[in-house]
């Protein structure tokens, strides 16, 4: 197809321009986007696991094609999300192929909630960029994200790299306008009863 030389290369896809459709203050890439969630993955694991990096990497080069479709269009339109995904699994296997990189990486399912778990983490960071920059749209964006997380139990680790963004922030800005006291998950107080949780850490796969 004519367009072939474009949406098969896979550097312009790290350049595919995320919240495009929400008001920021400063612009992030999906290349941004997956080097943050990779710094997140590796300050809360001990021990790297190549096939979880390896999805880091490359889960959004997909959107190449389609570019990032906002969250809540997805989460209200069940038929064009699967619509949607497709397209951008089959532009990112194109992509693969086309480099002679494909691999079929399959998460288990305690990956997968790792993994997401990031991805809501390093949103809520972006958010929280948002607000130091003096733009409070950044807080809906922030406190969805965090919600999302304290709500869906995570492990110690992840608990205890929140706590760690959290007092950071609080001592970059000092909110006055917001009712930050009245929402568990933004003290990191709240955040500390799961390091009692029992979970164990995720597994670990022999290398790629």
């Amino acid at each position: 197809m004519e367009d072939d030389s474009v949406r098969l290369d896979t550097r312009l896809a790290g350049q595919v321009r995320r919240y495009h459709t929400w008001p920021t203050i400063k612009e992030q890439n999906i290349a941004e986007h997956c080097w943050q969630l990779l710094r997140i993955y590796l300050c809360v694991v001990d021990k790297m696991d190549p096939h979880m990096v390896y999805h880091i990497i490359f889960h959004d080069i997909g959107e190449h094609a389609t570019g990032d479709i906002p969250y809540p269009v997805k989460r209200n339109n069940p038929r064009l999300k699967e619509e949607m995904d497709l397209l951008e699994l089959k532009s990112q296997a194109a992509q693969m192929e086309h480099w002679h990189s494909f691999k079929q990486i399959v998460l288990s399912e305690q990956d997968t909630k790792l993994f997401k778990h990031i991805e809501l983490i390093e949103m809520a960071e972006f958010g929280l960029d948002q607000m130091n920059l003096g733009n409070h749209h950044g807080y809906i964006i922030a406190n969805r994200c965090l919600e999302a997380v304290y709500k869906s139990q995570p492990c110690q680790r992840l608990a205890q790299y929140v706590i760690r963004r959290l007092l950071l922030f609080f001592e970059q800005c000092h909110p006055n306008e917001a009712s930050y006291d009245e929402v568990e998950w933004w003290w990191f107080k709240s955040w500390e009863k799961f390091h009692a949780n029992g979970k164990s850490e995720p597994s670990r796969r022999d290398p790629l």
